[in-house]
């Protein structure tokens, strides 16, 4: 289950703050369950410890993207 994962992944980032596979591996879990605020934290983090990570930047884009419908979705009904 991804909760479960997610979990698990918090306990290896915080004791593995540098490692941006964990937070990418992460990020995408929690885009794929929807938590896109968090996602997002997770993919900037990746790409202020990596900055070349394509993976990363194509899915923090995605994200914006997302953000931009929902509240224009949201003010504009």
């Amino acid at each position: 289950t991804s909760s479960l994962v997610g979990s698990e992944m918090c306990i290896e980032t915080g004791s593995n703050p540098d490692n941006a596979q964990l937070y990418l591996q992460r990020g995408k879990l929690y885009h794929q369950g929807g938590t896109f605020d968090k996602a997002l934290n997770d993919f900037m983090q990746v790409l202020r410890l990596d900055p070349e990570n394509t993976e990363a930047h194509q899915y923090s884009l995605l994200v914006k993207e997302i953000f931009a419908y929902h509240y224009v979705d949201q003010f504009n009904p």
